[in-house]
C-alpha cells in the first residue's frame, strides 16, 4: 500500500501543474497559475483549502518514504478534500441560487452524455489525474490502516 500512497500522492501533487479544461476561447487552466493570482489574505477559505490539498497529498508522499505511521491517515485526509470541496461548492451553488428563486436543474443520464459530448474535449488530463489519485489515496489509506501498515 505504501506504494500506492507514494505514487497517488506524487500523481495529485503533479496535477496541479498540469492542465485541467481548455477551451478555445479562453486557453487552458492550470491550477499552480490559477492559484498564483488568486492567493492572498482575502481569498476565501474555499480557494485555501483547494490549494492545500496539493500540499497535503505532497505531504502524503513524504511520509509514505519515511515510513510514518501517519501516512495512511493523512492519505485518506488527502483524498478526501478534492471530494468535500467538490460537494461544498455544489451545496453552496444551490444555497446562492436559492436566494434569488432559482435551482440547480435536475439531470438525467441522457442530460449528462450531451453535457460531455459537448464538454468533454475541452477536459485535459490533469483533472482525471487530480480526481484519480484523490481516489486511490482514499482506498489505499483505508486498507493499509486495516494492515497496520503505512
Amino acid at each position: 500500500m505504501q506504494a500506492i500512497i507514494i505514487l497517488a500522492g506524487a500523481a495529485m501533487t503533479a496535477s496541479g501543474f498540469m492542465a485541467w479544461v481548455t477551451l478555445p476561447f479562453a486557453g487552458s487552466f492550470v491550477p499552480v497559475d490559477a492559484l498564483r493570482d488568486m492567493l492572498g489574505p482575502d481569498a476565501a477559505w474555499e480557494i485555501w483549502a483547494f490549494a492545500l490539498s496539493f500540499v497535503v497529498a505532497g505531504l502524503v508522499v513524504v511520509l509514505a518514504v519515511t515510513g510514518r505511521p501517519a501516512a495512511s491517515g493523512v492519505a485518506i485526509l488527502a483524498g478526501a478534500a478534492p471530494f468535500a470541496l467538490l460537494a461544498w461548492v455544489y451545496t453552496q451553488a444551490d444555497q446562492r441560487l436559492a436566494e434569488v428563486n432559482l435551482q440547480i436543474p435536475g439531470v438525467s443520464i441522457q442530460d449528462m452524455a450531451q453535457v460531455w459530448d459537448a464538454m468533454g474535449q475541452y477536459v485535459q488530463p490533469g483533472l482525471w489525474v487530480y480526481f484519480g489519485a484523490a481516489g486511490l489515496l482514499i482506498l489505499a489509506g483505508l486498507f493499509g490502516r486495516g494492515r497496520g501498515a503505512a
